[in-house]
């Protein structure tokens, strides 16, 4: 007899399997009817994920983070900590697959372990979405005042800026998907060109310019002083570029609703797009490392990816890279709005959101207006605290690990124990692939708490103070759908006859 999952509506080895039904027939089963517009093909699904890791712009904000740890060999921290990195999104990816729901992380965890764990999940995912668009436009407000000749911002003139942009994403998210997904493109054709011009500029100079300072292989093996003492903490914090980078894996997951063929295509262009920024990453940055004329002048500098660019490509160059880079990184924002809305819809669908009616609401353009609307407002209170750029690099860093951390223990549970639905994208090696990933994941949480136990562990501590309190106080405990999960699908529908099969407790 089978056994059934009480948190699901689904039994947990019934056969369910993603690859041989359709999307919306599998959401039916799943006990949710459409709501949302599936819309988005195979690159704008790669496109989501790889505007969501936003790695150019991550790189004009954020270039210094291991450089200023461990000198010119944070090359190889980079090339080990981001394929790390990968392993994990090749796990989030197969997790996906069993479950392509709004909600990501928010919805297999609740399906695998129940609601409550679930909820925290997916309020971590949460506190890291908006940080990272906090500290996307906070990134980005110094480059763009600067192109009108305005240095030195005061913190209340960052704050403004920082302000309007987040209206501007928060607008371009109620316009619709199509209008996201179109500006999701434009950030991919944006950061492929900005990495194109790092590389073709740099090399170019390196051949043809005899100003051009070129550093021998041997640099990319040294520290160049930045290590006095021990190099395994610098090294292991070094990590944080990566992590910051390389994350956010489930963001064309919580898009699952708005994927065609989604148990396919999101496992594959999330992972095809972690494993691109690898790639392309390392490469970006072996060319940038070897440009470093003086490190204590590049660490020093506003914008030290501009500066050795413009040292030796010229000021053409440097200014190309950073018009792209700031576009991508606001796109970057944008997304990430999207996803939290996302999370903020699906949790509220399901009656597990404060004020879940509203939540649970969708405009013409079947985008939950609610959500994005909150985590704008919520985005601009947090740059109240732009002072603490670090920190909140390092708070979203550990918000995202520390929720993939016990998706990935639960997932690996769930397939140890034959749990998982049936999907068409699996892992051949998933018993050694979770334990490295988990393990991985759990040790970078360690690494920055330690760095700065009184900004991140006690922030940290408060997110999840805070998750719990409302989770406990203001989100009713029973299941109680206020979306059309609420209502029945009609009888003799493809949906509802897939759902009688594949569903038997409905």
């Amino acid at each position: 007899m089978e056994s059934i999952d009480p948190r699901s509506r689904v039994p947990v080895d019934s056969g369910l399997n993603s690859a041989t039904v359709s999307d919306e027939a599998y959401l039916e089963a799943l006990g949710y009817r459409g709501e949302l517009s599936r819309v988005l093909g195979r690159f704008s699904s790669f496109a989501l994920q790889y505007s969501t890791i936003g790695f150019s712009g991550a790189l004009l904000v954020g270039f210094t983070i291991g450089l200023s740890q461990v000198g010119p060999a944070s090359v190889w921290v980079w090339f080990v900590a981001s394929g790390l990195q990968v392993v994990v999104a090749m796990c989030v990816a197969e997790l996906c697959s069993a479950y392509p729901l709004a909600g990501g992380a928010y919805q297999i965890v609740s399906r695998l372990r129940g609601r409550s764990l679930g909820w925290q999940v997916g309020w971590w995912v949460q506190i890291a979405h908006v940080a990272s668009v906090s500290s996307a436009t906070i990134g980005i407000t110094p480059f763009i005042m600067a192109w009108f000749g305005v240095d030195n911002l005061s913190h209340w003139e960052l704050v403004g800026i920082s302000a309007i942009l987040i209206i501007a994403s928060t607008v371009a998210n109620l316009l619709g998907v199509r209008i996201v997904a179109w500006l999701n493109n434009l950030s991919v054709v944006a950061e492929l060109s900005a990495a194109a011009v790092i590389v073709i500029g740099l090399a170019a100079a390196f051949l043809f310019n005899s100003k051009a300072h070129v550093n021998s292989v041997h640099y990319l093996f040294t520290t160049d002083g930045t290590v006095k003492g021990s190099v395994i903490m610098p090294l292991l914090f070094a990590c944080l570029l990566s992590v910051y980078i390389v994350s956010a894996f489930d963001v064309s997951g919580t898009a699952g609703e708005e994927t065609k063929d989604a148990a396919r295509t999101v496992p594959r262009t999330a992972v095809a797009a972690n494993a691109t920024t690898w790639i392309i990453g390392t490469l970006v940055l072996l060319f940038l490392v070897l440009g470093i004329g003086n490190l204590g002048d590049v660490l020093g500098a506003g914008n030290p990816v501009g500066d050795i660019l413009k040292s030796n490509a010229g000021q053409t160059v440097a200014t190309l890279f950073t018009v792209l880079a700031v576009f991508a990184l606001w796109v970057n924002a944008v997304i990430l709005q999207l996803a939290g809305a996302r999370v903020m819809w699906a949790q509220a669908r399901d009656g597990r959101f404060p004020a879940a009616r509203l939540f649970a609401r969708l405009n013409r353009e079947k985008i939950p207006y609610a959500g994005v609307i909150l985590g704008g407002v919520i985005a601009i209170a947090v740059t109240l605290y732009s002072s603490l750029f670090a920190v909140l690099i390092a708070m979203l860093a550990i918000t995202w690990a520390g929720a993939f951390t016990v998706l990935l223990v639960v997932g690996y549970r769930a397939h140890s124990r034959d749990q998982l639905p049936g999907r068409p994208y699996r892992l051949k090696h998933w018993r050694i692939l979770y334990p490295v990933a988990i393990v991985w994941s759990l040790l970078f949480c360690v690494v920055l708490i330690y760095q700065d136990p009184l900004h991140v562990g006690l922030g940290t501590l408060g997110a999840v103070v805070i998750g719990l309190v409302l989770y406990y106080v203001f989100v009713p405990k029973k299941d109680a759908p206020v979306g059309l999960a609420a209502q029945e699908p009609e009888r003799g529908s493809a949906a509802g006859s897939a759902r009688d099969t594949l569903d038997p407790i409905s």
